[in-house]
């Protein structure tokens, strides 16, 4: 097993049931329903892959960020399932993912017999070897029927839909973070605002050349899209012109907002919206847009004079201004894992 995330756990655990943490606590066994017998392997998938309101694991907090390759593997090469065991390997077992029929090799130092059933949560330590987290079940001799029937009870369970959800949710916000980077690496900035809506379109339109040919993200390890798309032999991206809706298309300026958590915003009028704000301008249907359209989040808000505007101009109480949005943008219930959405939603 490998020794740094070996070390790492224990400062994890901790985390996972501090009392900062007791609302990520109380989703999560919402979820998971943990039972005396597995409250271990509860404790360990909430330290390591759990997905916070933040878009962060615990495991990324303590090491403050994927920095390296091996970072990235714990983080995102997770996969939990049946394997079933083939016979032995130089580092441990060859084992089949019952339902891909993928093969592996786990490294454990436990015995395992021929045909043995795993069924838990691995981590990939190198390339196609990966090593058990939490405490996984062994079943040490099963017919080829009573696997499958393990394997169907496994796809239909809650469990199996939480933790594939949470891997969707690590990756893409992996994705998402590096690309905002590559956003700041542009412009300067997580903000950007244009003097038109067409000058926002060029701009955009030239950022995502940037992102494609030039950018080199952690996780291509110093290459970029582009080349990756060649390589894999499926041709370059296709040629990307962003297309701005008519109430985008028609704004005076236009705001480009990359959140680490929503992803990228755009804001129409927004020098309107701003210098109205601050008492430069009188643009107030501007504002009064922003505030009564359920999409745009507070977000928008958070800039100079706009505890006062809204005291003056609309009919809201509060001490704060994080007291006054939240009646009126009020960040989406949290009636689900993490950041997943509810029943119905």
């Amino acid at each position: 097993m490998d020794s740094g995330l070996d070390t790492l756990k224990p400062k994890l655990y901790q985390s996972a049931l501090s009392e900062s943490f007791q609302e990520e606590l109380a989703l999560a066994q919402l979820a998971w329903q943990p039972g005396p017998d597995d409250w271990a392997d509860f404790v360990d998938m909430l330290a390591i892959s759990w997905v916070d309101a933040l878009g962060r694991t615990l495991l990324e907090r303590e090491i403050g960020g994927i920095q390296t390759a091996l970072h990235r593997r714990w983080h995102v090469n997770q996969r939990a399932g049946l394997f079933v065991v083939d016979g032995p390997h130089p580092q441990g077992y060859e084992v089949r993912d019952v339902e891909s029929e993928e093969s592996l090799v786990l490294n454990v130092n436990a015995h395992l017999s021929q045909g043995a059933v795993i069924q838990g949560r691995l981590i990939e330590e190198a390339a196609g070897v990966w090593f058990p987290t939490g405490q996984p079940d062994l079943f040490d001799s099963v017919s080829v029927i009573q696997r499958m029937d393990l394997l169907h009870q496994w796809l239909e369970s809650a469990r199996c839909e939480l933790l594939r959800a949470q891997d969707s949710l690590r990756r893409a916000f992996l994705e998402q973070e590096e690309q905002r980077r590559a956003f700041h690496q542009y412009f300067g900035a997580d903000r950007v605002v244009f003097r038109s809506a067409a000058l926002g379109a060029a701009g955009i339109d030239a950022f995502y050349q940037f992102l494609i040919t030039e950018f080199q993200p952690e996780s291509l390890e110093g290459d970029t899209y582009l080349n990756v798309y060649l390589k894999s032999g499926a041709g370059g991206p296709t040629e990307h012109r962003l297309e701005l809706d008519l109430a985008l298309a028609s704004s005076r300026s236009l705001c480009v907002l990359y959140d680490p958590i929503d992803g990228i915003h755009f804001l129409p009028d927004y020098s309107e919206f701003t210098g109205t704000l601050k008492g430069d301008f009188e643009h107030h249907d501007v504002v009064a847009r922003y505030w009564d359209d359920p999409g745009v989040t507070a977000l928008a808000f958070q800039s100079e004079g706009a505890l006062e505007y809204l005291k003056r101009h609309f009919s809201v109480a509060g001490d704060s201004l994080d007291d006054i949005l939240i009646q009126q943008k009020p960040t989406p219930p949290r009636r689900a894992p993490s950041l997943l959405p509810g029943p119905g939603q």
